[in-house]
């Protein structure tokens, strides 16, 4: 596929984000499953950069919420390679690939956990997803494959309980949680890598 990027001068990341997630979603359209991003095509010397930038744009734009009762409708991109010049570039692509694949993993827990359903996502299902995802176990939600290298490194998950909140002196925070029958809990996420 080609895909026109626009004006030399007037093109940057943004350009490059809005471009890679609507050619993955045409080729998925177009019932392609395996996509590559050639490095040899791009010009500049930034073509590492660009790679891991399409690549993120492409990962976060697969994103659906599925519920686990949900018979699969979607139709997603299953491989996305990045083709590299060189076994230095290679290196340096896979690492920063890891790391995009890393932090869309987070993203799309949050994006499950912003979509879920009141009665699905009660204070205590919240800190159980929290802590699941905190030791690195195995995926928190059913939507989200985690890999068991994205989380629980140097990852700590504590919660306060309606005690602790009132000796902090969080009343706005209880006041609202007064307002539902389920007990309030404060999560707090500490990341402290080695």
């Amino acid at each position: 596929m080609l895909v026109g990027l626009g004006l030399r001068n007037k093109f940057d990341r943004d350009g490059l984000r809005k471009a890679a997630s609507e050619a993955a979603r045409e080729l998925v359209d177009r019932g392609i499953a395996v996509a590559s991003f050639d490095l040899c095509s791009w010009p500049g010397e930034d073509a590492t950069e660009s790679a891991v930038v399409a690549a993120e744009s492409v990962r976060l734009g697969q994103y659906r919420f599925v519920r686990k009762s949900d018979p699969p409708k979607e139709k997603f991109l299953q491989t996305f390679t990045v083709l590299c010049r060189s076994d230095a570039e290679r290196k340096k692509v896979s690492a920063d690939l890891e790391f995009v694949s890393a932090v869309a993993d987070g993203v799309d827990l949050a994006r499950d956990i912003s979509n879920l359903p009141g009665n699905l996502g009660p204070p205590a299902e919240i800190v159980r997803i929290a802590k699941t995802a905190a030791a690195g176990s195995a995926s928190p939600t059913p939507q989200v494959p985690m890999s068991p290298t994205s989380a629980g490194s140097g990852v700590r998950a504590s919660v306060l309980d309606s005690r602790a909140c009132e000796r902090l002196g969080m009343g706005a925070f209880l006041a609202v949680a007064r307002g539902s029958h389920q007990p309030p809990s404060f999560l707090v996420l500490e990341y402290r890598p080695a």
